[in-house]
């Protein structure tokens, strides 16, 4: 049995089964930072300092190497846009100087990538590059990550939490994550006819069990692919 948690101001510890634990104000939960506020805050400061880090060792590398371009931004993927793209839906609700801290760090980057000078434009060196602007590469990966959870079966448990916060928020416009991007998705469908709502459930397996919501197409069972 659980007994009733208790914060102590004075030392900062928690009371839990009558032993004191330390308080943290900022866990990390398979790579997240959370924080008392829930505004993502501390995470996003982590990832900024982490690929700030991450860009030293590209300029390091661009001038002791001959790398041409397109390993350089191989290398620009991985070791600078992974890390911020890590649980990037936090960046969807980031204030305006956040995303540009982020748009300073991609364009230093591909300065180096593309050997360019400083004083080039953004928009010209994420063209030449052809990557996309921070905004839209996160707007893209969340919707991504949206039609991911939207064609799991209904059995998943997070699936069944995007259709209780879908039921919950009805036509409210909340400024979350998950609540951006399914207004996200609502665009994208506007503008493209794409309806993640219609994507295939995915094939899943559980406990020995495999589970199909659809049949296989007829030409699969013709080749023994099925």
């Amino acid at each position: 049995m659980f007994t009733k948690k208790k914060i102590s101001e004075e030392d900062k510890t928690i009371k839990f089964n009558e032993k004191d634990l330390d308080y943290n104000p900022t866990p990390k939960l398979l790579g997240v930072v959370l924080d008392e506020k829930m505004n993502s805050g501390k995470h996003k400061e982590t990832l900024e300092k982490r690929a700030s880090r991450n860009l030293t060792i590209l300029r390091e590398v661009r001038q002791i190497s001959k790398m041409n371009t397109k390993k350089l931004l191989q290398l620009y993927f991985c070791l600078i846009r992974s890390v911020v793209e890590y649980s990037c839906p936090a960046w969807q609700v980031a204030e305006q100087k956040d995303l540009q801290k982020l748009d300073r760090l991609q364009r230093k980057a591909l300065t180096l990538c593309l050997d360019m000078p400083s004083t080039s434009g953004r928009e010209a060196l994420e063209i030449e590059a052809g990557v996309l602007p921070i905004d839209l590469r996160i707007e893209e990966i969340s919707i991504r990550e949206i039609a991911k959870i939207q064609s799991k079966s209904i059995k998943e448990p997070i699936k069944q939490q995007l259709i209780n916060y879908q039921e919950e928020i009805g036509h409210d416009i909340h400024i979350t994550p998950m609540g951006k991007a399914l207004c996200q998705s609502v665009e994208m469908e506007k503008e493209t006819g794409i309806n993640i709502n219609l994507i295939e459930p995915e094939f899943t397996y559980r406990l020995g069990e495999t589970s199909r919501t659809k049949t296989t197409p007829s030409y699969w069972n013709k080749r023994n692919y099925a």
